[in-house]
């Protein structure tokens, strides 16, 4: 059983710190790069959920955020000129 103020405050503190990262670096385009760093830094704050508070998670269910860094990965390149190239 989960402390419920404890998660509920880690989740303030969690969406305020995405928040305030997600305003200063979203801010100007191309997104690119600074997207890629936001998505990362959610999956991890969202996996850092599941081991602190559902250590019981299914192992099978983690590769999942694998394929958030992926899509974030996507992201640097469809703003990236050299990339493009490819």
């Amino acid at each position: 059983m989960i402390n419920r103020s404890r998660f509920a405050f880690a989740i303030l503190i969690a969406a305020a710190v995405l928040g305030v990262l997600g305003d200063q670096l979203l801010r100007v385009g191309p997104w690119g790069l600074n997207a890629a760093i936001w998505i990362a830094l959610f999956a991890l704050l969202l996996a850092r959920f599941f081991v602190t508070f559902d250590p019981d998670t299914p192992k099978r269910h983690l590769w999942l955020f694998g394929v958030v860094i992926g899509f974030g990965v996507l992201l640097i390149w469809r703003d990236s000129m050299i990339l493009k190239l490819l």
